[in-house]
This record gives structure tokens, C-alpha cells and sequence, in this order.
């Protein structure tokens, strides 16, 4: 075990409202009922007002450290000679309602959006925020990953800020000291020292990474459900940052293979069946995709991708696809709900069904380019 560093500590919606242009998404989505958005135990997303909504439910919590762990950040930055801290979740605007849910939940913050970059972000700035709503909840339930170590120095840069007996100059000082300190690639955050490493299955898994964290995180961060094809044995299946997809496996195919740069098209007149598959990928900690892999029973190693600097997990195994479709089942709260329901479906309704996986396959690289009005969320938030 390792030492801790010293430093500082039933969303319901009809779906013509959003796939109006997307005719098989509207058949498919129409036929089984409402989305799982919200199977926490959370009051009910409804119109009430945000400033009197707070967070009750730790499952809620975890949920949100794991979407912080998968795309969010602790910045200290200085602006016109005066120091800003902000707390802030980044989402493709196609994941807006996420960020929405995040701001009705805790009650505060706020959500905007830069439509020259298709992004939305949820951010807090206000200090008393932080302190009073923020900081308890990542004290309770720590990030998994690196971010651990920038939350420390977050949360340091803050007490150095309420620091009265300090000057400016000495405030200045020591935030851009604090600020030099960087995690070498062998770090690994102090969460996992509950725990003896290497992971040794997945009981020991699960003392560290919760379900609610592990939702979150996968909701957030570049993990793939996905349909894919197979050229003489070896898969693509467009994991650069995913989502859930189907593609195509074949004994002879007329692309060449490519991880990023493969085209979005992967059927060929010469594909004879389609797969489903799962796959996460992470720059740095690896011991987070190892407590995934057990945690889902995916057999298939961690590999590290030299070209890509990535470590990744990646299977079409039947076995580990029905443990991951049986994990996620009625859990998630952003846009990947409606990714996962589609892939879950066609693995378990059409498993082996050439043509019609080659629809889902191209109903889901579709989802992707499909925007909502922002007034969806924000009337409803």
C-alpha cells in the first residue's frame, strides 16, 4: 500500500422532440417507453426552482465524482493580477442534459455553451460554493484518478486565497509554487490504498470504484458501446472518443484499418457479421481501466497504444458484452442512455442479424451529429 501525498486535500421525454430528422430512431425509442434517466432515488426532474433543489443522495454523489474523473477539472488561474477557482464539467453539446441535471441537483453553478467549439461546460466559481457544496463532496468520496492530485492543489490554492493573515504578494507566492507541482506518470490516487495493487478480482474492485462512480465515469469519458467489424481477426471499432456502436466483422473487408483515422463507414459488401463490443480508453491511470476490466468481468487485458498514448480495454467477447449490458441497465442520465439502450437492445433482440445491426450500426454514428434545442434543457432546468 502507498502512502497518501502531503499536499494540501425516469427522465421522460418524447423522442420526435430530439429525432425528428431520424425515423428509426423515433420507431425504435417509441416502442419500448421512456428513457432510464433517473433510477437513483433523486427527487424527480421537474420545474422547480434550482436554488432550492440540493443533493440527497450519495449515489448522486458518487455519480458525479465519476463524471468529474471521466471530463471534469479544478483550474486556478489568474486574471488581471486577481486569482479565479473554478470548478467545471465539460460535455459535447450533444450531452447538454447532463450538465442540466448536474446544475438541478446541486442547486447551483451554472451552464454554458460555445457553439464555435460544440461544447457546453457546468461551472462554479463562487468560493462560498465551493467551500460549502463542492469541497465536502470530493472529501467524502475521493476522484480515482489523477485529478485527485489537482483537486488537492485546488482546494490548497483556496485556503491560501482565505488566508487573511497573508499578503498579496505571499498569496501570489505560494499558489505558483503549489501550481508547479505535476504527477508523474506512475502516480495513482490515494483512493486506492484501501486496497492491495495489482487488483486482484473484483470484490477487491469494488471497494474502491462504486457503481455510481463507474456510471458516471463512463457517461463522461471517451468509453465505447459499439458494433464492429473484424478483419481477419482484428476489430475496428473507432475508439478514439467513443460512445456506444455496433460495427461489422469480416473475413475480408475493403478499408484499411486505422484506430482514429478508420473511416466512419466500416461495411462492406464482403462483411458477413456484425459484433457488439465495449472499450475504454485513459492517457494515464491504468489501474482505474483494471478496476473496470474486473469489475465487468472483461477478460481482455489492458493494453497500452504506443501511437495513441492511450491505455485501453477493449472486447466483442458475448460473455463480457451481456455482463456489460446487464451492468448498465437503467442507469445512466446523459445522452449515452440512449446510446446504451439502442446497443443493448440490438445485442439482446437482433445478436447475428446482418442487416438489421448494419441500421443500428449507422443509427448510432448518427446520434452523435444530432443537436436539441438548448431550451429543452433549459426550461425544464
Amino acid at each position: 500500500m502507498r502512502e497518501t501525498p502531503q499536499l494540501g486535500e425516469n427522465y421522460s421525454s418524447n423522442t420526435n422532440l430530439l429525432w425528428t430528422s431520424n425515423e428509426l430512431a423515433v420507431k425504435m425509442f417509441s416502442t419500448r417507453g421512456q428513457f432510464a434517466w433517473g433510477k437513483l432515488n433523486y427527487s424527480t426532474l421537474s420545474h422547480q426552482r434550482l436554488n432550492v433543489m440540493q443533493p440527497k443522495n450519495s449515489e448522486f454523489l458518487q455519480w458525479l465524482v465519476g463524471m468529474t474523473d471521466g471530463d471534469g477539472s479544478f483550474s486556478v488561474l489568474r486574471q488581471n493580477n486577481k486569482w479565479t477557482l473554478t470548478f467545471k464539467i465539460t460535455q459535447s453539446t450533444y450531452n447538454l442534459r447532463a450538465l442540466y441535471y448536474i446544475k438541478q441537483q446541486l442547486g447551483v453553478g451554472s451552464v454554458s455553451v460555445e457553439s464555435n467549439r460544440d461544447q457546453g461546460s457546468f461551472r462554479i466559481r463562487d468560493r462560498k460554493q465551493l467551500a460549502n457544496i463542492i469541497f465536502p463532496i470530493f472529501d467524502q468520496y475521493p476522484l480515482l484518478t489523477t485529478k485527485y492530485l489537482d483537486y488537492a492543489k485546488f482546494k490548497s490554492a483556496y485556503a491560501i486565497l482565505e488566508d487573511k493573515k497573508l499578503t498579496k504578494f505571499q498569496r501570489n507566492e505560494q499558489i505558483e509554487t503549489l501550481l508547479l507541482t505535476k504527477p508523474d506518470e506512475s502516480y495513482i490516487s490515494p483512493a486506492w490504498n484501501k486496497i492491495t495493487l495489482p487488483i486482484a478480482d473484483a470484490n477487491e474492485a469494488g471497494k474502491v470504484i462504486s457503481k455510481s462512480w463507474l456510471i458516471g465515469f463512463v457517461e463522461a469519458s471517451p468509453a465505447t458501446f459499439y458494433v464492429a467489424e473484424e478483419v481477419k481477426g482484428r476489430r475496428y471499432s473507432l475508439l478514439a472518443e467513443g460512445s456506444f456502436h455496433c460495427a461489422p466483422s469480416a473475413k475480408r473487408s475493403g478499408y484499411n484499418a486505422g484506430g482514429p483515422s478508420a473511416p466512419r463507414n466500416l461495411v462492406t459488401k464482403d462483411a458477413n457479421r456484425i459484433v457488439h463490443g465495449f472499450g475504454i480508453t485513459q492517457k494515464l491511470d491504468r489501474v482505474v481501466l483494471e478496476g473496470i476490466r474486473h469489475i465487468l468481468h472483461i477478460s481482455t487485458k489492458v493494453v497500452y497504444k504506443e501511437k495513441y498514448n492511450h491505455h485501453m480495454i477493449d472486447t466483442t467477447n458475448s460473455r463480457a458484452i451481456n455482463n456489460v449490458s446487464k451492468y448498465f441497465f437503467n442507469t445512466m442520465k446523459g445522452m449515452k442512455s440512449v446510446e446504451y439502450k439502442i446497443w443493448s437492445r440490438s445485442f439482446n433482440n437482433h445478436k447475428g442479424d446482418y442487416f438489421q445491426l448494419v441500421k443500428i450500426q449507422k443509427l448510432l454514428r448518427g446520434l452523435r451529429t444530432v443537436r436539441a434545442d438548448n431550451t429543452l434543457w433549459t426550461s425544464k432546468y
